[in-house]
Formats: structure tokens, C-alpha cells, sequence
């Protein structure tokens, strides 16, 4: 069971975001198809990779960059 102080936390947080907010994430992984990144939320979000390649379709991001994201949907619960 999860303590108050945690749950506490976590409604906190919750309520802050709101969709269409940017807010920053860092790459924790990458794989073929997607860049995952840790906001600091209840999961990792994956985001398409082609998102972060260049013309050349060379990959822009790296393991530990620090990225800007917007927030398109949030999940309850």
C-alpha cells in the first residue's frame, strides 16, 4: 500500500498538468520505433521517433537529453 505522503505527492502533481502544457522530460531510452522519455509522471511516454529526426533522417536526441514535450492526453488512475 502506498503511504499518504506519496498518494499526497502524486494528487499534487496530477493536478498541475493540464493538456497542451509543456513540460520537460528526459530521454531514458530509445528503440526502433519510439523515443521513450520521464517526465516525471505516473509512466514513460512514447513518442513516435521520426518526431526527432532531421531532413537527413538522422536521429536528433540522445539517452539523458533533456527535451520539451506537450502534454496531449492525461490518464486517471
Amino acid at each position: 500500500m502506498e503511504s499518504f505522503a506519496a498518494l499526497f505527492e502524486e494528487s499534487l502533481s496530477r493536478q498541475d498538468m493540464r493538456m497542451g502544457e509543456v513540460i520537460s522530460a528526459e530521454v531514458v531510452r530509445l528503440d526502433h520505433n519510439f523515443v521513450i522519455v520521464n517526465a516525471g509522471l505516473k509512466s514513460e511516454a512514447f513518442i513516435p521517433i521520426e518526431e526527432f529526426k532531421n531532413d537527413n533522417g538522422e536521429l536528433e536526441v540522445n539517452v539523458g537529453d533533456f527535451i520539451s514535450v506537450a502534454i496531449e492526453s492525461l490518464e486517471n488512475g
